[in-house]
C-alpha cells in the first residue's frame, strides 16, 4: 500500500518541510515518495486557481439590469457566487501560506532523492508521452477567453452609456476610437489565450523519445545525440532539463511549427520541458534520461 501525505503524522510532515528548507530529503524512501506525490498534487491544485478566478469574476461583466435583478433573485445568486469565491481564495491562501509553504522545495528534494536511489546506467529505450486532458490547465484558455469576451462587451456597453444623446461633441467624436481600442485590447488578450492553448503539446503521442543514440522531441522537430548533452538535470520549476554543450548549435537544427518556435530556445544552455506536459511522473522521466546518458559514456569508456 502506497503511503500518502495525509497518512503521515503532523510531526513527520513538519520534519519533512524543515528538512526541505535546508535542502535535504527525508531519509525514508516511502516517506520521500509520499512527499513527492503530495507536492505534485499540490501543484496541480494550484493550476486550478487560474480558470476558477476567471469564472468567479465573470458575473462582474453582466449587464447592470441582470446583476441587480432582485425580482428573480439573480442579485442574491451573484452575491453567493462572490462569497463562495472569497471563501475559496481565503482557504487556499491560508493553506498555501502555512500548510503548503515550500511545496516546490519539498517535491524537488524528495524527488531528486528518489531519482538518485534508482539511478543506474541503462541503454533501454524510453518514451515519455504527452499528458492527456488536465482540466485545471486545459480549461484556463477557455475560461479566460470567455472572461475576455465578457469584459470586451461590457466595456463597449460602457462606452455607449457614456456617449449619450446629450453628450458633449468631444465625447461623441472619441467614441469610435474608444470602441476600437477596446476591441483591439480584447483581440490581443484573446490571442494570448489562443496561443497558450496552441503551443501546449497534447494527445497520445510521444513528448520525448530516448534511446542509446540520443533524444528526439517531436513537437520541436529536434533530435540530438547524448554526446551533445553535458548532463541531465531535474530542472528549476519541476522540469526535465538537458544541459547542452552547444545549445545554440543544437537548437538551430530544430524545426518546430511556427506557433511553437519560441519553445525551441534555451535558458543558460539548458533545454527544459515542464513536468506538467508529461503523462509519466517527472521523477521516472528524469531517472530514465540520466540512465541512458550514463550508459552512453560508460560504453564509450
Amino acid at each position: 500500500m502506497t503511503l500518502r501525505w495525509r497518512d503521515l503524522p503532523r510531526t513527520t510532515r513538519r520534519e519533512i518541510q524543515q528538512l526541505a528548507e535546508s535542502g535535504y530529503p527525508h531519509p525514508d524512501p516511502a516517506i520521500q515518495r509520499a512527499a513527492a506525490n503530495w507536492g505534485a498534487r499540490a501543484r496541480r491544485l494550484m493550476v486550478w486557481m487560474s480558470p476558477y478566478m476567471a469564472l468567479a469574476l465573470l458575473p462582474t461583466f453582466l449587464p447592470r439590469s441582470i446583476r441587480y435583478d432582485s425580482s428573480a433573485g439573480v442579485d442574491l445568486l451573484i452575491l453567493a457566487w462572490y462569497l463562495s469565491f472569497l471563501v475559496v481564495m481565503v482557504t487556499w491562501a491560508f493553506w498555501y501560506g502555512f500548510s503548503g509553504r515550500n511545496i516546490e522545495q519539498v517535491e524537488r528534494v524528495n524527488t531528486e532523492a528518489l531519482i538518485n536511489a534508482i539511478h543506474r546506467p541503462s541503454s533501454e529505450p524510453f518514451v515519455a508521452h504527452r499528458r492527456l486532458f488536465l482540466p485545471g490547465f486545459d480549461l484556463a484558455p477557455v475560461t479566460w477567453g470567455a472572461f475576455t469576451v465578457a469584459m470586451t462587451v461590457f466595456l463597449l456597453h460602457g462606452v455607449d452609456e457614456v456617449v449619450a444623446e446629450d453628450a458633449p461633441a468631444v465625447l461623441t467624436a472619441l467614441a469610435p476610437w474608444a470602441k476600437g481600442t477596446v476591441v483591439a485590447f480584447g483581440i490581443c488578450l484573446g490571442g494570448i489565450h489562443v496561443a497558450a492553448a496552441a503551443i501546449t503539446p497534447r494527445g497520445r503521442g510521444a513528448l520525448v523519445a530516448m534511446d542509446a543514440d540520443g533524444v528526439t522531441i517531436p513537437h520541436l522537430g529536434l533530435t540530438f545525440g547524448w554526446a551533445e548533452v553535458e548532463r541531465v538535470d531535474f530542472g528549476h520549476g519541476m522540469s526535465l532539463s538537458f544541459r547542452l554543450r552547444d545549445a545554440d548549435g543544437v537548437l538551430g537544427r530544430a524545426r518546430p511549427k511556427p506557433w511553437r518556435r519560441w519553445q525551441a530556445r534555451h535558458l543558460q544552455g539548458a533545454l527544459a520541458i515542464p513536468a506538467i506536459q508529461f503523462r509519466e511522473p517527472i521523477g521516472e522521466v528524469v531517472a530514465r534520461a540520466r540512465a541512458l546518458h550514463s550508459a552512453t559514456y560508460a560504453a564509450a569508456r
